[in-house]
Parts: C-alpha cells; structure tokens; sequence
C-alpha cells in the first residue's frame, strides 16, 4: 500500500478527531444526566412537555414566564381520596384548575384521574406539594406524596 499523501492524512485527523469529540460529547451528556441539585433531576424550559404525572417526584422543572403546565394523577375517588396542592411562591405559579375524571370510562368502580393546571406567573422558584387523602381523616398521614420544585425564568 503506498503511503498516504498530507492531505489523506488530515482527513483521516478530522474524522478521528470528530468522531473522538461525537463519543466525548455522548459521555459528557450521560455523566451530565445523573448531575443532580438537592437531589432533584434538572430538565430544560418544558416547550417539548407540559403534561406531566406521578414521575414528576423529586424533579425540578424550568419554564418561561407565562408558560402553563399540567400534574395528572391517578385518585381512588371512590375509595373516598383526593389530591390536594399546596404552593410555596403563589406570585411565582398559580393554580388554575383542578378536575377530576373516570381513568376507564364506562367502568363501574375504580381509578380516578386528578388534572391540575398550573400557570407560571411570576420570575421565581417555588415548590409544590400534592397529597393524596381523605380530608375527613386529618389524623392519618396521607397515602402518597409529591413534590417537586418549579424555576421559571423571565
């Protein structure tokens, strides 16, 4: 095989060297997606998602001002269980509403889904704390917990 000109050379440098910087970049974003704050997963600004459900636990999510989003959780309704929110910042995220709808409609018994819509309206962090209870039994620690911090940016 004849030796390879200068030019060869430098083209099989730029592929090494691209294809070394592709699988640095790939290593550096796995090792970057277990990095953590306080012990909640960052995530970007939510364009991509808005609806989120009993995985948004522990997370912190970032948004623009004026964005909204949803929590759908499932609720044993009729086993007498609601969700209920509580927010730390109001002037940073508000909630708009609350409904409640059959998780398999046409059954009889069984799950509940819970959606709550929230809207971002102030620069801010805050965090949100839904429980899931009976309010008739304020002595019994609630079934289920979620938390979760809000950032939105200007």
């Amino acid at each position: 095989m004849p030796p390879c000109s200068s030019a060869e050379k430098s083209v099989g440098f730029r592929q090494q060297h691209g294809a070394m910087k592709k699988h640095t970049l790939i290593a550096l974003s796995i090792l970057l997606a277990g990095c953590t704050d306080r012990g909640f997963q960052l995530v970007p600004p939510f364009p991509e998602q808005t609806g989120y459900d009993l995985n948004v636990q522990g997370r912190s999510l970032s948004c623009v001002l004026g964005e909204t989003f949803t929590v759908a959780l499932d609720v044993n309704a009729d086993g007498g269980y609601r969700w209920d929110c509580t927010i730390t910042q109001p002037e940073v995220v508000r909630l708009d509403s609350s409904s409640t709808r059959p998780k398999n409609p046409g059954v009889v018994g069984g799950l509940s889904v819970q959606t709550y819509s929230f809207h971002s309206v102030g620069a801010g962090s805050c965090r949100i704390l839904l429980i899931q209870h009976r309010v008739w039994e304020p002595a019994v620690p609630p079934i289920q917990a979620i938390e979760y911090d809000i950032f939105v940016h200007p």
